[in-house]
C-alpha cells in the first residue's frame, strides 16, 4: 500500500478569515472617526462563502516518500462546493520528477481548473506539454484525467520532437505524454539540421 502526501507552502487567506477581519477594522475606523465618514465603499465589499484563495503557491505531491511533481501557481481559489473544485486563474505549472529528483516534463496552462471528485485537471490557453524526451506538445484545450492516467482533447494540436512537427485535431496519450495517438493529422513537417 502507498502512501500518497501533499505539502503545502503558500500563504493562504481564509475568506472568513477575512471578513472576520475587514469588520472589526470597519468597527474600528469608525468608533476612532467622525460620523461624517463616507462607508459607501466599505458597504460594497462583497463576500463570497465557502472559497479560500492563496497566493504564491507551492504543492509538492509525493508517494511512498519520494517526491513526483510539484505544483506552482501564483493565484489559487478553491471553492467549496457540493462539488469542489480549485480555480487557477492566473494560470499553473506541474513539474514531474524521476526518482532521483531530476525534473521528467512539465505541463503548463495559462488557466486551469482541478475537479476535485472526478480527479481532472482541464488546462486551458497555451497549454504545453513536455515530456521526458523532450518532444512538446501545445494546444488551447487539454484535460489530465489522473484516474485513468491520461491526457487527452479534442482541439487543434501541434507536437514537436527531434526530427519532425506534427498537426492535426484531437489527441490521447499516456499521463506521461510518452506515448501518444493523434486523431486527425493534418500534416507532418520533418526538421533537417
Amino acid at each position: 500500500m502507498t502512501k500518497e502526501g501533499v505539502v503545502l507552502s503558500s500563504k493562504v487567506v481564509n475568506k472568513n478569515q477575512k471578513k472576520f477581519i475587514i469588520y472589526h477594522l470597519l468597527f474600528i475606523t469608525a468608533f476612532f472617526s467622525s460620523c461624517k465618514g463616507d462607508f459607501k465603499e466599505a458597504n460594497a465589499v462583497e463576500f463570497k462563502p465557502n472559497q479560500d484563495e492563496g497566493r504564491e503557491v507551492e504543492v509538492f505531491y509525493s508517494d511512498s516518500g519520494i517526491v513526483k511533481m510539484k505544483l506552482n501557481a501564483s493565484k489559487l481559489i478553491r471553492h467549496s462546493t457540493d462539488t469542489p473544485w480549485v480555480e487557477y486563474p492566473e494560470g499553473m505549472k506541474v513539474v514531474f520528477y524521476d526518482s532521483l529528483m531530476k525534473e521528467d516534463g512539465y505541463f503548463t496552462a495559462d488557466y486551469a481548473i482541478h475537479k476535485e471528485k472526478e480527479n481532472i485537471i482541464e488546462g486551458k490557453k497555451n497549454v504545453i506539454v513536455v515530456n521526458q524526451k523532450g518532444e512538446k506538445l501545445n494546444t488551447e484545450h487539454l484535460i489530465w484525467d489522473k484516474e485513468k492516467e491520461m491526457i487527452y482533447t479534442n482541439e487543434f494540436v501541434k507536437i514537436t520532437t527531434e526530427d519532425e512537427v506534427i498537426t492535426g485535431e484531437g489527441m490521447e496519450a499516456d499521463e506521461q505524454f510518452s506515448k501518444y495517438k493523434i486523431k486527425k493529422i493534418k500534416g507532418t513537417v520533418t526538421i533537417k539540421e
